[in-house]
């Protein structure tokens, strides 16, 4: 019997794991020499993650043998399809969901490494290179869902690369989320390329890798011996750079939301991927009471139709990271925020909805999953139902969202004089002042 049986689940972030030669047949010749398997697969990286890999590309010699034991316990290249997409139907057959969408592995921190170096020529062709590499990996099964790369350095450049993705087959765009050297991500220069996503129907995906540098190497200079990473190594997380991992999507979603791109493009819809969601219902809150600081001086604010939260509510989804907590431990009380999977039960939005904004609508039955499968973090989130979703939430645009008050009969004569007193509300028309509106 599948791992997933008894509904629909779409995963939300499935990986390749790339062995060296991957990129050859898909990268241009003239960048060969450059873009090497020493680059990408340094020899000095053989510990933690990087001393499981295999030595070369082969599938596995009977995956008929591979069966539901296996399926939840191989992980990384010793799990089945890992590498070798000949493998990966049978996998899905055994994990039991309806899509994937994938991901790379090698090529996300390198991508962003590339970007800080301002070889433009390279820096599009390892895109593109991307992009044909995933799509290739993915066409042995409909179920696959290719993702496409597209950078942000050049601004024709980046509409044309969101135009090939989409012509080779990509079925959402990858972009990074650390803000390019020269200019913000919500450059009305990028406006071609949030148009053809939207035309498309494709997401803008912000995945974890693609942020760029976390923190600086002095905040691992305590004068204590090297700590190991998750893996054993010491080329990926560890504890304190792991509190950043949401900063660069956090930082490139506040600055779309003020610069009002996802107001001029209602229908795109962005995600964040890997990169935990506890910290989302803050960082609405912060918005919305920057909205409200700023809101006098600030035109940009001023014409925004609804507040940050709820673009946010409307375009944004994450996928949530779940945590171990030690054994009879509450979550909420030892760390003071609800677990991803207490939070996706009671909301579709982001994993998780602000008590800020109050969107009108009934979220569906969510799916949850308590455990990772063997190749990918597995998401509560409908992939189909995130990037489509069938409800949106209705708003009313002269109604505050913090103020519910009814007026009882006897404060109908006040009607004149409250009037008289009403002043301009961010996104929202009038409201009363507080003397005014909690009078009894």
């Amino acid at each position: 019997m599948p791992y997933a049986s008894g509904r629909v689940i779409h995963d939300a972030d499935a990986h390749v794991m790339e062995v060296p030669g991957f990129l050859e047949e898909h990268l241009e010749a003239r960048y060969r020499t450059v873009v090497t398997d020493t680059v990408l697969f340094p020899d000095d990286r053989g510990r933690g993650l990087h001393r499981l890999r295999p030595a070369g590309r082969k599938a596995c010699a009977d995956n008929a043998d591979f069966g539901d034991s296996q399926i939840m316990v191989a992980k990384n290249w010793d799990a089945l399809g890992s590498y070798a997409k000949q493998d990966r139907p049978r996998s899905l057959d055994l994990l039991g969901f309806a899509s994937q969408p994938m991901f790379t592995t090698a090529l996300l921190n390198f991508s962003s490494v590339l970007e800080g170096k301002g070889d433009v020529d390279l820096i599009y062709a390892v895109a593109r290179a991307h992009t044909r590499h995933m799509v290739d990996f993915c066409s042995v099964d409909r179920r696959l869902l290719p993702t496409g790369y597209v950078p942000l350095v050049d601004f024709e450049r980046t509409a044309e690369a969101a135009r090939d993705a989409i012509k080779f087959g990509a079925k959402a765009l990858v972009t990074p989320s650390r803000c390019p050297d020269n200019h913000s991500p919500s450059h009305i220069g990028f406006d071609p390329l949030w148009a053809v996503a939207q035309e498309a129907a494709l997401p803008i995906v912000f995945h974890v890798g693609g942020g760029g540098k976390l923190l600086e190497d002095a905040w691992f200079n305590n004068g204590l011996p090297p700590v190991p990473d998750f893996h054993g190594g010491d080329d990926n997380f560890k504890s304190i750079d792991y509190m950043a991992i949401a900063y660069p999507p956090m930082k490139a979603l506040t600055a779309l939301i003020v610069d009002r791109v996802l107001d001029r493009f209602p229908r795109l819809k962005f995600g964040v991927i890997e990169q935990g969601a506890s910290w989302v219902p803050g960082w609405m809150r912060n918005m919305d009471s920057a909205h409200t600081a700023f809101y006098k001086n600030e035109e940009r604010l001023q014409k925004m139709s609804l507040r940050p939260s709820e673009f946010v509510a409307r375009q944004v989804r994450v996928t949530p990271i779940r945590t171990r907590m030690p054994a009879g431990s509450s979550p909420t009380r030892a760390t003071g925020y609800a677990s991803s999977h207490r939070t996706t039960r009671t909301s579709r939005v982001a994993a998780i909805r602000s008590s800020a904004s109050r969107p009108r609508w009934r979220p569906p039955a969510p799916l949850t999953i308590r455990s990772n499968a063997s190749i990918a973090t597995i998401s509560s989130i409908s992939w189909a139902q995130a990037w489509r979703p069938n409800c949106e939430p209705q708003h009313d645009l002269h109604h505050a969202p913090h103020r519910t008050h009814r007026r009882r009969p006897q404060d109908h004569d006040q009607s004149s004089r409250s009037a008289e007193r009403a002043e301009p509300h961010p996104a929202r028309g009038t409201r009363r002042r507080l003397s005014t509106c909690h009078r009894r």
